[in-house]
């Protein structure tokens, strides 16, 4: 019972390590109750404390998901519930996994500083990876407001600041141990290497930030980013579409009167209508765009035509689209997002599934998925937009790097989640995105939290939830090279390697 109690308190002292609390500090000693409950458990105990752990730290860091299903799925609130707790035990798996083979590595004698580091940083690659990936809630984002501990994220990802999160704790948990057990096990040496580590870390940072600081400004570009804060309700009400579209033309000039600016942005599916499709609406956009001269880039619905029929008929598809208009009011660039949202856009293995097609967003369908990582152009700059959820997956937005790039912009909608911490959450695991691929990051949502980034992963300008607004800035972009956005993931990799190698040469024995 007490390691169980350990692993519970281990799980909710992590919680204030995130959103909306953000003591970076509760990221380091907090792992340290879960690994002390699994030092010296035998199997069934460590996947027991694994499993305690799992549930109450995934459910306390997502729950808010509940407000989605609840608000706008129609689902009673204890099958949203339900909902919740059954993503997070699935997610429990990949501890309950880590916890039996911590257990198992350490009866054979082997540290845990050699293994709970690496292991904890392939069982989250994996969990970001697999069944289309959730990489939420890991431990590298406890370090969010810990600016010069995240720059290393330029060559790992965000994977290798978990790696040194775990490295410190379970350094914590062998010296708890050693004053509590007398063996030493090489404690000097491990401490000298963990401090050189963390050291090293830091001072990478250091060094990141002040280039960053100290560079000059390659090249520039006057934005304006328009929050709507408009009402899920009423948002694909056709009764409304002129409102919500009046609503964008009003605030925007009013941004344009403030500081004109090179390029408007509007949240994701800001346009009430389907852009080309309906005439009337389409033909009013590219007049106000062409009223202005100034280019907007919005996100949209947009039908396409996927293939003909056997009968000679089209079948169409609906895709979650990011446009980009030029001063002129013609369409220079569409984006289609390639990562949808599971049981959110579409339903997977939808043939085996159908029962579950309830859950798809209401009003809004079933999305096709993109296929192309293209980018759009505006004042001699290449600007890569990714849609909502994308910005949780750091190799899907490396991947618009790879040949180059300017500006990643973030087009979301997080008034499905109410005033809960999921919002807080997504904002802040975007920005590391920018740190990741030295890209400044212009996030633009419906109803917050907007905000500029800077290439160091700084919030420099914000507009909060559920306010109706827009910010003007003038973004510098400078010239920083990521190692990230070339090798990818291969630390990640890496870790998947070096734990496979330790389990098998270790538990053969």
């Amino acid at each position: 019972m007490k390691k169980l109690l350990l692993s519970v308190f281990s799980a909710l002292l992590l919680q204030l390590a995130f959103p909306p609390f953000n003591i970076w500090p509760a990221g380091w000693i907090g792992f340290v109750p879960l690994l002390y409950a699994l030092y010296d458990s035998e199997p069934l105990q460590a996947v027991q404390s694994g499993f305690v752990f799992g549930i109450f730290y995934f459910f306390s860091n997502q729950y808010w998901i509940y407000y989605s299903l609840n608000q706008f799925g129609n689902m009673p609130l204890i099958t949203a519930l339900s909902v919740v707790m059954l993503l997070s035990i699935y997610q429990g798996l990949y501890v309950m996994a880590f916890s039996f083979l911590i257990s198992k590595l350490n009866k054979k004698g082997v540290s845990l500083l050699y293994t709970a580091p690496v292991l904890w940083t392939a069982f989250e690659f994996l969990r970001g990876h697999l069944f289309t990936g959730f990489p939420w809630s890991l431990a590298g984002y406890t370090q969010w407001s810990n600016t010069y501990m995240l720059q290393i994220s330029d060559i790992t990802s965000i994977y290798g600041v978990s790696f040194v999160v775990i490295l410190f704790n379970a350094f914590l948990t062998e010296l708890i141990h050693f004053y509590s057990s007398k063996k030493q096990n090489y404690l000097v040496l491990k401490a000298i290497t963990v401090f050189i580590i963390i050291g090293l870390t830091f001072i990478y940072g250091l060094y990141r930030v002040n280039q960053i600081e100290n560079q000059k400004k390659l090249k520039s570009i006057k934005i304006a980013l328009i929050q709507g804060n408009i009402d899920q309700d009423k948002k694909w009400d056709l009764r409304y579409q002129k409102d919500v579209l009046n609503t964008y033309f009003n605030l925007t000039r009013k941004a344009v009167k403030d500081s004109k600016p090179d390029l408007i942005i509007w949240p994701e599916t800001a346009l009430p209508f389907y852009y080309g499709s309906e005439k009337e609406l389409t033909d009013e956009l590219v007049g106000f765009v062409k009223e202005l001269s100034i280019p907007l880039l919005t996100g949209s619905m947009l039908v396409k035509e996927l293939k003909i029929k056997e009968d000679g008929s089209y079948e169409y598809g609906i895709t979650n689209s990011a446009i980009l208009l030029d001063s002129d009011g013609k369409l220079t660039y569409i984006y289609d997002k390639i990562h949808l949202v599971p049981f959110g856009e579409y339903v997977p293995l939808r043939r085996f599934l159908f029962f579950l097609d309830k859950l798809v967003s209401v009003g809004i369908g079933d999305f096709k998925q993109g296929k192309s990582y293209v980018k759009g152009r505006v004042k001699d700059l290449d600007i890569a937009t990714v849609i909502c959820y994308e910005a949780i997956f750091p190799d899907l937005v490396r991947k618009f790097f790879i040949d180059g790039g300017d500006i990643i912009v973030n087009i979301s909608n997080d008034a499905w989640f109410g005033e809960t911490i999921g919002p807080l959450q997504h904002y802040q695991i975007a920005t590391v995105r920018s740190i990741e691929n030295r890209k400044p990051l212009i996030r633009v949502t419906n109803s917050g939290i907007s905000g500029i980034i800077d290439q160091a992963g700084r919030t420099l300008k914000t507009l909060g939830l559920f306010k109706r607004g827009y910010i003007t800035f003038t973004l510098e972009i400078k010239n920083i090279n990521s190692l990230y956005s070339r090798i990818g993931d291969l630390f990640g990799y890496f870790s998947l390697l070096y734990s496979t190698i330790v389990i098998i040469i270790f538990l053969r024995r």
